[in-house]
């Protein structure tokens, strides 16, 4: 799918929001085209659903370059790290639980994520309707728009808690139709529920040449897992992980070559949101160039280094395990580029004492070297994911020692090999300790873990157990339970809406 990465997704982009402005309820044509023109043949619909893929580099970043799949919101939940002095009033404001509804990036959020789901929506109104079309295409890309829009509907409840639902094309003549009041969160999970059974039966288990890197049956179930258990569904969620158990996938021995771009779609892919360095084409990633380390010369630019691991997190890590020297950099590691020069990290604008190491590299040779640089994939949902979402379905379900092995098979992997855990000897309280530490340092600096504190329902007390740890880095103790679960409702939004928006507690 790399190939669709350049001017026919960007001609489709194009096609789909030349009419619309910057804002979702802002009563103007929004993701309208003149459909019954242009979806008259496959190619139509594949443009179609490339550009539903595309906004997933855009929806999950705020307040800086457009194009990047690392998710700010996520990472400053997190509490593993803290933000460059340059992004206090960008992404500071949500790790120091102090953003309002009139912050950009409460806004922003909002506005890619529905740009994501009309996008979606064009493709499942407008794709059946196509003749000239191979039915089992058809079938799969109506499949892909459905995964699409349930992902960009999930991130957006985990955001915002419920929100409008919008599951068809608006019309600009109709001013009712840019009015919609909020549905509940589990609404807009059930919604999502919905979306993702319907993908489940409509795609494949597996593609082949520029297809691969399309959403599957197996990132669709998946995906469902999590809702599962976000909706407390924990039978159900248990069945779900046990289907996906049969599907193939498995981990890759090396933990860094997940990083590095040395494995993409590997065994462990899942979903990935898929990037190129095409010179010329601004089609990588600004991953590397954003996140390495500020000022060492390790990438173009010095590097941005817009997030800094926390102490506390590096303490997180047991002793020998390889998945901190791939997730950061201490003061005197060490990084070698691509000609043979060797970095020696030194913290050098004075931040927290360590880098951001994952998804860091070297430009490509040949690369004409720009923001969008880095070849590499950002993985949205991999295999060691869902094994320890499995684990957190059998600890619902009361399966303690099941989940013990579980949690083990992600310390096993060959480059890991942490001593296991014996479920003989741990409390059920020990085993959920063991799963949020494994969940921790498995997917550091993923944008995972601050989402996973409000779906165990410990966000508070976590919190509050980290305030003053890395004083005065951190303000945990700003953190209000009922309020900072979630991000406020835009004012722009409500506004926009007449007053039908509410806002949410403590706002």
């Amino acid at each position: 799918m790399k190939k669709y990465n350049g001017l026919t997704i960007l001609a489709m982009v194009i096609l789909l929001v030349s009419s619309c402005t910057d804002e979702f309820l802002d009563k103007q044509p929004f993701a309208v085209t003149s459909s019954d023109a242009f979806f008259t043949s496959e190619q139509d619909a594949l443009l179609a659903v490339n550009a539903a893929y595309e906004e997933l580099k855009r929806f999950k970043h705020g307040g800086r370059n457009d194009v990047n799949a690392y998710d700010a919101t996520g990472l400053m939940w997190s509490g593993n790290v803290h933000e460059h002095p340059d992004l206090v009033s960008t992404f500071g404001i949500v790790r120091t639980f102090t953003i309002q509804p009139t912050d950009n990036l409460a806004n922003h959020n909002w506005w890619r994520g529905y740009v994501g789901i009309q996008r979606c929506n064009q493709v499942i109104q407008n794709v059946s309707e196509i003749e000239n079309i191979d039915s089992g295409v058809r079938d799969r890309i109506i499949g892909e728009a459905y995964f699409l829009r349930g992902l960009y509907y999930h991130y957006l409840t985990m955001w915002y808690g419920g929100v409008p639902i919008v599951d068809r094309l608006l019309d600009p003549g109709q001013e009712e139709d840019f009015v919609i009041p909020r549905s509940t969160k589990e609404e807009i999970l059930a919604l999502v529920k919905s979306d993702l059974e319907k993908a489940e039966s409509m795609l494949p288990t597996s593609y082949s040449g520029d297809d691969v890197g399309r959403a599957t049956r197996g990132a669709a179930k998946a995906l469902l897992l999590k809702v599962l258990l976000w909706q407390k569904d924990y039978p159900a969620a248990l069945a779900k992980a046990q289907e996906i158990e049969g599907m193939g996938y498995s981990l890759v021995d090396e933990y860094t070559s997940l990083f590095d771009g040395s494995n993409e779609n590997s065994s462990e892919s899942v979903f990935e949101i898929q990037f190129a360095a095409v010179t010329g084409e601004n089609t990588g990633s600004s991953l590397s160039l954003i996140y390495g380390p500020n000022g060492e010369g390790m990438v173009p630019n010095g590097g941005w280094g817009f997030v800094r691991p926390l102490p506390d997190l590096v303490n997180e890590y047991e002793e020998g395990d390889s998945r901190k020297s791939a997730t950061v950099f201490e003061i005197g590691d060490t990084f070698t580029k691509n000609n043979g020069s060797v970095i020696t990290f030194e913290d050098r604008v004075n931040g927290t004492g360590f880098g951001t190491r994952k998804y860091v590299t070297d430009p490509p040779s040949g690369t004409t070297v720009g923001i969008n640089y880095a070849p590499q994939n950002f993985h949205e949902i991999r295999y060691a994911e869902v094994i320890l979402l499995y684990a957190e379905a059998l600890l619902r379900n009361g399966q303690k020692d099941a989940a013990v092995e579980q949690i083990n098979r992600v310390r096993a992997r060959p480059s890991v090999d942490l001593p296991l855990l014996d479920p003989g000897t741990l409390t059920d309280q020990q085993a959920w300790e063991a799963l949020y530490h494994e969940y921790r340092v498995e997917l550091a600096l993923e944008a995972r873990f601050g989402y996973a504190l409000r779906r165990w329902g410990i966000a508070s007390e976590w919190y509050a157990s980290k305030a003053g740890i890395d004083s005065p880095l951190t303000e945990f103790e700003n953190f209000k339970s009922g309020k900072d679960e979630v991000l406020p409702i835009p004012q722009r939004q409500i506004d926009f809406s007449d007053g039908t928006l509410d806002q949410n507690p403590g706002y």
